[in-house]
Formats: structure tokens, C-alpha cells, sequence
């Protein structure tokens, strides 16, 4: 259904496209599509979260319903007023290049360092903060992931040099 939709509508947004302005908004967008996806969770959490805080404001509607459905555009325009801006400030830090001059991890560093990073994300997921088997071991998990995080190469390093 959803591609037949998108190839009835497909002329008519050609002609649409060849606006400039919106263009560019399409080309500013689909730049940041990946940020935009990584992130709107974790917006939604955070619009839900304040809505919960203010009294519950539309989160009491029976999903399915009449109203539950009209309410739908506005709160897909409240999620987008408080995705677009996470999306602007943290599209360009995703998109960096390395400094000139850095080497390129290793495929081991990198495997290395993905795994270090998932053990201590996955340990602080299981035990929280202030838990887990001994006095100190979400302290040991942060320290797992900023290890993963350096031998991966994400951590800018300061003072490193090219060994070639």
C-alpha cells in the first residue's frame, strides 16, 4: 500500500521538488537521516516524559480511537520541534572527519574496541548505576566503555602522531 501511495504522488512531487527552497530543505534533511532516526526515540521518550509531567497531556486517550488518531498530527509536530533542533547539534559531530594526519584504526582496534564499549554499555543496562556485585562496578563499567571508546578510535587523542 505505502508503495503504491509513494508512485501515486510521485509526479506531482517532482514538480514540487523543483522549488529550490524545498529542495534544499530535502537535501538538509536527507543529510541528517540517520541522525534523525538514531534520535527520535530517545526525543519521544523525552516529549512523553514532559507530557507525563504535565498532567499526562494526551496520554490518556485509548490508542485507536477517534481522538487518539486526531491527536496524532500534533504530537508528531511537538516530536519534530524537539527532534529538529537535537538533530542540527548533533548531525555535524556525527559527520566529522578524522583530523589530518590520524591513522585509521585497526579492524582489531576497532572490533576491540566495539566490544569493550558493548560489555560496559550492557553491564550498566544490567545493573544500573550503584549496583552489581561489588562496591564500584559501575565505575568499572564507565571505564569499560571510555577504553572501548579510546582503542576504537572515537576518543580524539591529543598528541598522537602518524607512525608512518
Amino acid at each position: 500500500f505505502q508503495f503504491g501511495l509513494l508512485l501515486s504522488i510521485e509526479m506531482p512531487m517532482r514538480r514540487l521538488l523543483q522549488r529550490i527552497n524545498l529542495w534544499t530543505a530535502t537535501v538538509l534533511v536527507n543529510s541528517m537521516i540517520m541522525t534523525i532516526y538514531l534520535w527520535h526515540v530517545t526525543v519521544m521518550f523525552v516529549v512523553v516524559g514532559l507530557a507525563y509531567l504535565a498532567g499526562g497531556i494526551g496520554l490518556t486517550l485509548e490508542p485507536g480511537t477517534a481522538g487518539w488518531w486526531l491527536l496524532q498530527p500534533l504530537w508528531l509536530l511537538v516530536l519534530y520541534v524537539f527532534l529538529l533542533p537535537v538533530a542540527l547539534v548533533v548531525a555535524p559531530v556525527e559527520r566529522r572527519p578524522l583530523p589530518a594526519g590520524r591513522p585509521m584504526q585497526t579492524a582489531a582496534q576497532q572490533i576491540i574496541g566495539a566490544v569493550l564499549l558493548c560489555l560496559g554499555i550492557a553491564l550498566l543496562a544490567l545493573y544500573g548505576y550503584g549496583g552489581g556485585p561489588w562496591r564500584g562496578f559501575d565505575i568499572t563499567a564507565f571505564v569499560l566503555i571510555l577504553a572501548g571508546a579510546g582503542v576504537s578510535g572515537l576518543l580524539p587523542l591529543r598528541g598522537r602522531r602518524n607512525s608512518r
